[in-house]
């Protein structure tokens, strides 16, 4: 591999690697020397990074260790897995997810930000190679990339919000996707293929899903209830039956902690979730009193949003309507369901 230093921020850029290349460096056991090397990375830098000490030379240099690191085991795993779909080597998942926070701990400087988005991102695409095949079973990488996920979101406090954050880089773009092109027939198709596998494959991790949510909804740094938002409305656009489970989850909360209505009022802006909410509140007409009580708070925050739900609720341009690919008239569906953006300010 040639490297060649740049001159404004001393990152080395490389060409793309071969995979000839990276199959002849696994076979000399380059793999698992890469896995020593991000685990040995983020051991040396955790208490540093606690204690707030790291400068901006040590993190141009963990930049130039991973980056080439980072190329060989996106190579080495896309090929392997477009060759046996049913590789499910998962030793790698941890490590990769210990430099995904460490990555999104350290503070970069000014010149190599977009290095560090760019590192954070790779990272993300080397996880999604694991979620090919349709298959559903507990064999299958797609099923162990997300029990890894999962286990490393409770191991440590620093890894609630970058697990967190992981899991939306992974999950599937919300509706509607709007593109520069229009898209056609057969890639609307595989569009929702791909999120209703995306939803078969999360089905069997509801509770941990639920358990985790739980444990971040009572938190009031808003750094994470915008992860939180974020991660709600990906799950609820996945399928009917996830968006129930989540309202009702919320709503549960909200009888306890009424800062929940943050989130119930932005997911009555998603047009998955609007109907999810409606039909409850249809049921449970105690808790739209209660919403309604929560208009008139002495607590401006609790006030606000209580409003932004009601608004969402009635707003017409958020559309509650089922996509089926293929319809005519799928492409406008799609951008009619998008929120006014006057509905966010009050």
């Amino acid at each position: 591999k040639q490297l060649v230093s740049t001159q404004n921020t001393g990152v080395l850029q490389h060409k793309p690697m071969p995979h000839q290349l990276a199959l002849q460096l696994t076979e000399c056991g380059a793999v698992e020397t890469i896995i020593q090397l991000f685990e040995s990375t983020c051991k040396m830098l955790e208490r540093p990074w606690m204690e707030g000490i790291l400068c901006g030379d040590t993190v141009l240099s963990v930049v130039n260790m991973i980056q080439p690191a980072l190329d060989l085991c996106y190579t080495y795993i896309s090929y392997l897995l477009s060759k046996n779909h049913s590789f499910a080597n998962m030793s790698i998942v941890k490590p990769l997810l210990q430099l995904h926070t460490l990555l999104f701990s350290l503070p970069p400087p000014v010149t190599i930000a977009n290095t560090m988005s760019t590192l954070q991102h790779t990272i993300a695409n080397i996880l999604l190679t694991f979620t090919t095949g349709s298959s559903v079973s507990s064999d299958t990488s797609w099923t162990k990339l997300i029990q890894e996920v999962l286990n490393y979101s409770t191991s440590t406090p620093q890894a609630f919000i970058s697990s967190l954050m992981m899991f939306c880089e992974l999950l599937p773009q919300t509706l509607p996707i709007i593109s520069h092109i229009e898209l056609g027939s057969e890639e609307e198709r595989v569009l929702i293929h791909y999120r209703q596998t995306w939803a078969a494959h999360l089905l069997p991790f509801w509770n941990d899903l639920q358990l985790h949510i739980q444990s971040l909804l009572p938190s009031c740094s808003t750094n994470v209830n915008q992860v939180v938002r974020r991660f709600l409305g990906q799950i609820c656009d996945l399928s009917s039956q996830f968006s129930e489970g989540i309202v009702e989850l919320l709503f549960n909360a909200f009888n306890d902690t009424p800062s929940v209505l943050q989130f119930i009022s932005y997911l009555s802006y998603v047009g998955s979730s609007k109907a999810a909410i409606m039909d409850y509140l249809i049921s449970n007409k105690e808790v739209f009193e209660k919403i309604l009580e929560g208009t008139s708070s002495e607590s401006a925050s609790l006030s606000q949003h209580a409003l932004v739900c009601l608004f969402g609720l009635c707003d017409p341009f958020v559309s509650m309507l089922d996509f089926n690919p293929g319809e005519p008239g799928i492409s406008q569906m799609l951008v009619d369901s998008v929120p006014r953006l006057i509905c966010y300010k009050l």
